[in-house]
């Protein structure tokens, strides 16, 4: 029975260490999707919606976690992959899914009914005019730079 522990192994396929799964705390959004964006960066999805509610945008939450050997884990916060902030979505619905094309900073993320591009980059907010404002920093922050929505209609 898969229990949600983290197992390393070895090159021979030996068990080397395995770390427990966390504790489920039902006051905690579920973690819906993972995506690993290199080493040290995972984007993860939170959904406080059920397929069965009807569906709220505020309840679906985007993390960017960087952990770094011997640092504080950091963390940023995205709610503009799946929402444009002139338009919501009306078919909104938690079962949706991250793509990462070619080792790219290009998302595919997949709703219910439509499906949205967004390429991350440098957070060009926070830019002076000769770059970012932290540059050996700006490696690890990401943020939403360009995003496409396409919807998906049945005629």
């Amino acid at each position: 029975k898969y229990d949600g522990a983290l197992e390393l192994y070895e090159p021979n396929m030996q068990l080397k260490k395995k770390y427990p799964s966390a504790i489920m705390n039902p006051s905690y959004p579920p973690c819906i999707n993972v995506l690993w964006l290199s080493t040290h960066q995972f984007l993860l999805a939170f959904s406080e919606n059920s397929p069965e509610e009807g569906s709220n945008e505020n309840s679906f939450f985007h993390i960017l976690v960087t952990y770094n050997k011997d640092q504080t884990p950091k963390t940023q916060i995205y709610n503009d992959l799946f929402f444009d902030t002139d338009e919501a979505s009306m078919d909104i619905n938690p079962q949706y899914y991250y793509v990462r094309l070619n080792e790219s900073k290009i998302i595919i993320t997949g709703l219910s009914k439509s499906l949205k591009i967004n390429v991350l980059g440098p957070d060009e907010l926070n830019a002076g005019p000769s770059g970012p404002a932290h540059e050996s920093s700006s490696k690890n922050s990401f943020s939403v730079t360009k995003a496409f929505h396409l919807y998906i209609i049945r005629i």
